[in-house]
């Protein structure tokens, strides 16, 4: 049941973020994050990313991610209270599935996080002059909702500490 309420939420609060706003500065993206955990795909230490960019507070993405023995993949959306491109504070939802450890142990569920991102954009736009290239550092966290660990340790709940980096393209 909290499932399907889960993912009920992950499709309107996407649908509501696209009316709201403004439809007409779309981009495609990718990028990557280095650190423990993700608001995007939980298991992870390093990931790669693309997404579509509706507007300036919201993500669509679709990321693959490693861990020292396994990796994952997940689909989901991410919502910024602000703008994307500033300090700005953020929720997550998702559905990932990873396969971990030499047991090859799978974990498959949906996810939530939330967060606070710390953009570099300011800083970097003086430097390099380019405002399609975001470099900031995300830190919250989250809880997943994989039948495994409820099975074995009762607790989903996990930290957000990475850095991640985009560049964005107009179409």
């Amino acid at each position: 049941m909290v499932k399907i309420i889960l993912c009920v939420f992950i499709f309107f609060s996407t649908m509501i973020a696209i009316e709201k706003q403004d439809t007409n500065n779309e981009f495609i993206g990718f990028g990557g994050s280095f650190g423990v955990m993700s608001e995007k795909i939980p298991p992870t230490f390093f990931e790669l990313t693309s997404f579509y960019i509706p507007n300036n507070n919201t993500e669509i993405f679709a990321t693959l991610s490693t861990v020292i023995f396994g990796g994952g993949i997940g689909i989901g959306a991410k919502y910024y209270l602000r703008d994307r491109k500033k300090t700005s504070p953020f929720i997550s939802c998702g559905y990932s599935a990873s396969i971990l450890g030499d047991g090859l142990e799978r974990f498959v569920g949906p996810h939530i996080a939330a967060g606070i991102s710390i953009s570099f954009a300011a800083f970097l736009n003086r430097i390099v002059s380019n405002e399609n290239f975001i470099i900031s550092i995300n830190l919250g966290g989250g809880h997943v909702f994989y039948d495994d660990i409820w099975e074995k340790e009762g607790n989903g709940w996990y930290p957000i500490l990475n850095l991640q980096s985009n560049i964005v393209f107009s179409f």
